[in-house]
């Protein structure tokens, strides 16, 4: 025979849950705000000084006589990360509640919506002035939001160059991780030389050795090579899903754009 005594605490100083009514939500997939969420979490950035930083910009954006749009944008920095889907609803039914301007999803609060979006269902968010709450079947979660400003990160995405790439996904995924093994681990920079129709990959350690890869791609222009590090393109390759995808840059001192 065992017996348990077990202390526990006033429910009073529990935290209440935000009242947050269906008029005043905003309905979208749940396998879209998860996908979303998938393609720029990995910018977000890691307790840096710039608080902002450390979650993801959540926008809805919507003009009388067409359709609401919703973009999540994520940068550590060093890179940036944009998703942005149509959400099938006109200017007039996006609910009143729901601001227009921009809202600071924390990462650990990424993180736990997506564990729960992998379901074909619709899901409901409300957001505040100082949470957000996404609703669906059989969870409800809420979070406060982090105050601040966001960057303009409009002004930093680079307008579309000369020089278009295509490339196989998988294929220069797998390229990269081979010769990728031969790059410094605290620099991790890869060299990457574009002439026409070959794309020539090149890591190089002093103390280890080096690395030379060419692969296949779509590409008609003059010679170029850009620095990169390897696992920031790692990452975004291996947000998207279509089989082939465009790198997109202007000079070889530019930022580039990688994008489905």
């Amino acid at each position: 025979k065992s017996f348990f005594k077990i202390a526990g605490f006033n429910k009073e100083d529990f935290p209440s849950l935000p009242e947050v009514t269906e008029d005043q939500m905003l309905e979208i997939e749940s396998r879209t705000f998860g996908d979303m969420i998938k393609k720029t979490m990995f910018a977000v950035a890691d307790a840096d000084a710039r608080h902002v930083l450390n979650g993801a910009l959540l926008e809805i954006e919507s003009a009388e006589g067409q359709k609401a749009k919703i973009r999540m944008v994520a940068t550590d920095g060093h890179r940036l990360a944009l998703c942005e889907r149509q959400l099938g609803t006109e200017f007039n039914s996006v609910p009143t509640a729901v601001p227009r301007s921009q809202t600071i999803i924390p990462k650990k609060t990424l993180y736990e919506m997506r564990r729960f979006l992998d379901v074909n269902e619709k899901i409901k968010i409300g957001i505040g002035e100082k949470q957000i709450s996404l609703k669906g079947e059989d969870i409800f979660i809420t979070s406060r939001l982090i105050d601040g400003i966001y960057p303009n990160y409009k002004q930093v995405i680079p307008r579309g160059g000369d020089q278009t790439i295509v490339i196989n996904r998988l294929v220069f995924m797998n390229v990269i991780k081979r010769v990728s093994v031969m790059s410094r681990e605290k620099v991790k920079a890869l060299l990457i030389e574009f002439t026409t129709n070959n794309a020539m990959l090149k890591a190089r350690d002093p103390e280890i050795g080096e690395a030379v890869e060419d692969v296949e791609i779509k590409y008609e222009g003059k010679g170029f090579t850009i620095g990169v590090n390897y696992q920031y393109f790692l990452d975004a390759l291996e947000s998207m899903q279509d089989e082939n995808v465009i790198i997109d840059t202007q000079t070889s001192l530019t930022p580039c754009i990688i994008k489905q």
